[in-house]
């Protein structure tokens, strides 16, 4: 059976076993754009000098009028929010992944370099933009449904 086909298998909408009620209490607070952030991966990854950045280089995000940043960063980096003026820190209270994707669940926006939220947020089909440290210039896959990435980013149906 192609992967295509087993995928069309499985449902479209992603049902998550945690409590997304106690984020949406603490977030309806803030009417405003809500966008998760994640800066940096693990440190031991082979490529994290290249995927990950420090907070201070997103602070015009953090500024932004009508935004209210959420970090999803845990580790040492996590540190860095404490820093900066704006973003909202609960990630002492996020244990497991059900966890992340209830708070996840509760923003407009995922922003992260690539890492297992990054993934997490796409595959609940939340919006998400990853942060990679170079342009793509082109992914193949096999099958009736192959894309091509150029060099803008813009995806274009391979021949």
């Amino acid at each position: 059976m192609s992967s295509i086909r087993l995928w069309r298998r499985f449902p479209r909408r992603f049902h998550i076993c945690a409590p997304t009620a106690r984020w949406r209490e603490r977030l309806l607070e803030f009417k405003v754009f809500k966008v998760g952030l994640v800066w940096t991966g693990n440190p031991s990854h082979g490529n994290d000098r290249n995927r990950s950045l420090s907070l201070s280089m997103l602070a015009l995000l953090i500024t932004l009028p009508g935004v209210r940043v959420v970090s999803l960063q845990k580790g040492p980096a996590a540190e860095q929010s404490r820093l900066m003026p704006a973003p909202s820190d609960w990630t002492s209270e996020i244990s497991d992944f059900a966890d992340t994707a209830a708070l996840i669940e509760n923003l407009d926006l995922v922003i992260s370099c690539d890492t297992a939220v990054a993934h997490l947020s796409g595959a609940m089909a939340k919006p998400t933009w990853v942060l990679l440290p170079l342009r793509p210039r082109l992914a193949l896959a096999s099958g009736p449904h192959r894309l091509a990435l150029v060099s803008d980013g813009a995806a274009i149906p391979s021949a």
